[in-house]
């Protein structure tokens, strides 16, 4: 499930604050959830307590819902109690986000950097009942059958849409139902928009971050796929499986914001109220259909006073039936699919101890082949609770005599009976789960290097696949407690099984089949690459990840960029390269993080590193990219930075300090920062916290020193820039597509060390010293804020170049290049605004090439990529002049782009057609731009080429302008969506249109 998380109670300008407490819900500890949760679904709107509401503003936190008018009709439960209330009119809803990581995400998803928008349905969902009655206060209002019919579709359409079921609104209101004075504050605002679509915003207080802003986009399936799916679903669920699934509920969370705890909030009075400490976990797989019959005794500490419900995670397939106290008295608890809540008797003082006991059962395994059972969740297996939820266990498993079971935990005893073998282990120290495997398995067991290696194959493995893995493991072992220092664990479990995915918890490792069906170890191929890196990832978790476990999502990536640094660390050791540990690295990820989403992006923009699984929305799959690769490689700049010795030094203290905690990002680099005694804040805010590969553009002069030569030079970090497109009237009062550069940050200095190549002139044989008769010298060297450099070399240099291999996350453009360079530098220029200055650099641009042969000293136009270098500064030219409204220079300029790329029509196609068609309609040719952009862009999104998305918004844009103008309303709904949705601002053209139609 998708967590949410929101910002704090709602109020309102008409006072509509409250005290939040038990005794203002009117409902006392006792209740049984279950009856409630009845109520809860019984829920009805109730028109004859209808009512006016007039500029009013209702608090929601960090978010704002402003009423000029609505009319409010109220849900209510059986007894009469508001619970849920609909809202329609003339509303607005307005939030600003808590930093520039969400503000950059609600760009991403919206547009915009900051949301101000007009709404025209909204359910609030508010857990006090006086804070309901508030919004109900104002003059009665009898709705008419128009108003009646439009409030009914709206709450029919929130009560069965997918925002309540996955956000997990009925749970949150219940809690606070049952007397949970800190649920209490709880509320939920579903908003349906013209400009922006459906929304949903929620206040949690429960939640590590209290605030979420975030729309559900479902699975686009239709027709038969749709009625395919519908009926495997209920297939399944006659199995027990898929318990409570519904088509309409498959798709995916874009969180548009969330954000951190209000530091307004009273210390504790947020946040999750319990943590677990222990569990005992007594477990039988029954022979009949691999059913689960689970008994969970776990040991929760309070967190913070006050709490009444205990809120545990289990899988919607395993159904809990009963709970109860360390004395075995029954306790009230309810599940919702996923989400269990125990209800306590009383209120539990702060660091109380207290276990509670459930019961549960269902299908918890499948078939994954080969004999082999799987759980179909790994984490969810058994009733768990807590944000970090790192704890010691106990296990007793019992399971069908004729199989092998592999699990998580240091064996203490075994045994059998006519039916069942079973076993009891134990995790003494605190691990973030347990695990198992079951099924037809070969088993063997190993001692390497003072480790006990248990290994699970399924029957199918072949004798010298087995033997590549032991080997494997026991290499990649001995490197990682060399660089690390002991493993955690006496006894290690790897279990080989045929999925499509490794994992690894505490003392238990399972790797996925298909990493073993590889080349011989000798050939050092493709195959064998995934396999040695495979194994050494999972294997450093038990360093990162286990030892050492993450706070929250947003320091999870410290974790697997860590394992997959160190697993490239590895690598380079074992292929004889270890001073280049991102050899391998070096080659793919900047086109991995380069390469564009669906909508024109660029994967590594969809986010920083720090915001973890959100990284997958339906913009694109970014996850595995960003975190594993450019963490890795942020890894390595800062040990670089740091110094090799020095980084893993400080990493091994922090191994050793950290022993079974939780880490934070910031205090990860912290440490760093004080090992190195290096100021590394605008290293962590660019590679960190930030996104965008940064362009540095750089000099250097050669001067000689007796028998040696100085390189000295300057690197100077480009500000960073943001293409924004935007339809707006012209001096004419024509509508235009505008694309402009806006200043997203200044340049920031950030310490960076970085790789050099000399390649030096030839010289006589007869030369000395031998060093000087070198070909070429590499090197590093330490960029400061200043950027300034000074290099010494027996080498008399002929070209020096930075960052020769890419092995740094940044590009470095010499000054003595101007193809690039004075194309960017003209961006900055009208960044600032100078379009002068930047029309100056553009033409530089062309002179320098005029006179820049090729390396083989041929024509100007026989060098492919001078003609396209040139092509990209006219270009620029083109839509420089017709920002100015300077159309026949603009004509020139594009005949001119055409006569250079008339051999080459494969080159900037897509910019030549867009430019092509905005001419067309600053020429008063909108049929003509019409009939190109439609070739262009074909009938829909899916047709149309991928390219970089402002380019895409541009077209997109173009569109809709000429749609317009030549009556074609629906091309032109098509594509101001599909303008928008690559971040192009089309809100003045689109009230322009709203307004002519009315």
């Amino acid at each position: 499930m998708v967590r949410r998380n929101p910002q704090q109670p709602v109020a309102a300008s008409l006072a509509l604050v409250a005290g939040l407490g038990t005794a203002a819900l009117g409902v006392c500890q006792a209740a049984d959830p279950a009856r409630i949760l009845a109520e809860l679904r019984a829920t009805h709107l109730d028109p004859g307590r209808a009512v006016v509401l007039r500029d009013a503003t209702i608090d929601l936190g960090a978010g704002q819902l402003v009423v000029e008018s609505a009319t409010v009709v109220p849900a209510v439960t059986l007894d009469g109690r508001a619970i849920e209330l609909e809202l329609s009119g003339s509303l607005r809803f307005r939030i600003e986000p808590p930093d520039e990581i969400e503000a950059a995400q609600l760009e991403l998803f919206t547009g915009r950097r900051s949301l101000d928008v007009a709404v025209a349905d909204v359910v609030l969902a508010v857990a006090d009942p006086r804070l309901a009655q508030r919004l109900l206060d104002g003059p009665a209002h009898t709705a008419d059958a128009q108003q009646l019919a439009r409030a009914e579709t709206t709450y029919r359409r929130w009560r069965e849409g997918a925002e309540r079921r996955r956000a997990g609104v009925e749970m949150s209101l219940l809690r606070a139902l049952v007397g949970d004075s800190v649920a209490a504050g709880y509320v939920a605002a579903w908003c349906r928009t013209d400009e922006l679509g459906e929304f949903f915003f929620e206040h949690d207080p429960e939640d590590p971050e209290t605030l979420t802003l975030a729309s559900f986009v479902p699975l686009d399936v239709r027709g038969w796929d749709r009625r395919r799916i519908a009926r495997h679903i209920r297939f399944q669920q006659r199995k027990g499986r898929f318990l409570e699934a519904r088509v309409e509920d498959l798709g995916a969370w874009d969180i548009w914001l969330s954000g951190p705890r209000d530091d307004t909030v009273e210390r504790g009075a947020t946040g999750p109220g319990f943590e677990s400490r222990h569990y005992d976990i007594d477990v039988t797989v029954r022979r009949k259909r691999r059913l689960l019959d689970g008994h969970a005794r776990v040991t929760v500490e309070t967190l913070h006073a006050g709490r009444t419900t205990v809120p545990f995670e289990v899988h919607p397939d395993l159904r809990v039936r009963e709970a109860h106290d360390a004395s075995g008295a029954p306790l009230p608890f309810v599940q919702i699919g996923s989400q269990v809540v125990v209800v306590l008797p009383e209120a539990q003082p702060k660091g109380a101890r207290f276990t509670i006991d459930l019961h549960y059962t269902g299908r918890a395994l499948q078939w994954v082949g080969r004999g082999v059972h799987d759980l179909v969740d790994t984490d969810d297996w058994y009733p768990h609770t807590g944000a970090v939820d790192r704890a010691t266990y106990e296990l007793l498993l019992r399971w069908p005599k004729k199989q092998e079971l592999l699990a998580s935990g240091r064996l203490i005893e075994a045994g059998s009976d006519r039916r069942y073998r079973w076993e009891r282990r134990r995790i003494d120290r605190p691990a973030i789960a347990a695990s198992f495997v079951l099924g037809d398995l070969r088993v063997e067991s190993r001692r390497i290097a003072g480790t006990e290696l248990t290994l699970g194959f399924d029957h199918s493995t072949v004798s010298a696949e087995r033997e590549r893995a032991i080997a494997t493991i026991a290499t990649a072992l001995e490197f990682l407690e060399r660089t690390w220092g002991e493993l955690p664990v006496d006894a290690l479990t790897v279990v080989v099984l045929p999925r499509d995915y490794a994992q690894s918890y505490l003392g238990f490792v399972t790797l996925n089949r298909s990493m073993l069906e590889s080349t011989g170890i000798e050939t050092f191929g493709v195959g064998e690459w995934v396999r040695e890196t495979t194994i050494a990832h999972e294997l450093a978790h038990q360093w990162w990840g286990n030892l050492v476990g993450w706070s929250s999502y947003r320091d999870q990536w410290l974790s697997e960029s860590m394992a997959n640094y160190t697993a490239l660390l590895y690598w380079a050791e074992r292929s004889g390269r270890p001073d280049s540990p991102l050899g391998e690295l070096a080659a793919g990820w900047r086109e991995s993080l380069e390469r564009l989403a669906p909508d024109g992006r660029t994967v590594e923009s969809l986010g920083p590193v720090v915001l973890g699984h959100r990284l997958n929305s339906s913009k694109a799959t970014g996850y595995q990219t960003v975190v594993y690769r450019k963490g890795a490689v942020v890894l390595a700049m800062l040990a670089r930075a740091v110094g090799p010795e020095r980084f893993h030094e400080a990493l091994r203290r922090l191994l050793a300090d950290q022993d079974g905690r939780t880490l934070t990002t910031a205090d990860f680099l912290d440490e760093l920062s004080r090992a190195a005694q290096i100021d590394l804040d605008g290293f962590a805010r660019t590679f960190v916290y930030g996104t965008g590969i940064p362009d540095y553009y750089y000099t250097y002069d050669v001067t000689p020193a007796d028998e040696h030569w100085i390189v000295r030079g300057e690197a100077r970090r480009r500000s960073q820039v943001r293409p924004v497109v935007r339809i707006e009237r012209d001096a004419l009062e024509r509508w235009d597509v505008v694309r402009e550069f806006v200043l997203v940050s200044a340049s920031e200095a950030a310490a960076l060390r970085v790789p050099f190549r000399i390649v030096g002139r030839a010289r006589p044989p007869s030369a000395a010293p031998e060093s000087a008769r070198a070909t070429a010298v590499e090197g590093e060297l330490m960029l400061h804020g200043d950027g300034r450099f000074e290099i010494e070399t027996d080498l008399e240099p002929a070209t020096f170049q930075l960052d020769p291999n890419g092995e740094v996350l940044a590009s470095f453009a010499p000054a003595d290049d101007p193809r690039r360079t004075l194309r960017l530098q003209a961006e900055d220029s009208l960044a600032r605004g100078d379009l002068a200055a930047a029309e100056e650099l553009l033409r530089r641009g062309l002179t320098a090439l005029l006179g820049t042969p090729n390396e083989a000293g041929s024509a100007r136009y026989r060098d492919a990529q001078a003609r396209r270098d040139e092509g990209r500064l006219r270009a620029a030219l083109v839509r420089l002049c017709l920002d100015q409204g300077r159309l026949e220079e603009a004509r020139a300029e594009i005949a001119a782009l055409e006569k250079i790329l008339a051999q080459d029509r494969g080159a900037l196609w897509y910019d030549r057609e867009v430019l092509a068609a905005r001419i067309d309609l600053a020429s008063g040719a909108a049929q003509d731009a019409h009939r190109r952009l439609r070739r262009l862009l074909g009938r829909n999104e899916d047709d149309a080429p991928r390219v970089r998305a402002d380019l895409a918004a541009e077209a997109w844009a173009l569109l809709g302008v000429a749609a317009q103008a030549v009556g074609e309303a629906e091309d032109r709904d098509t594509a101001l969506v599909a303008a928008r949705s690559r971040g192009a601002d089309v809100a003045a053209f689109a009230a322009a249109v709203a307004g002519q139609q009315r």
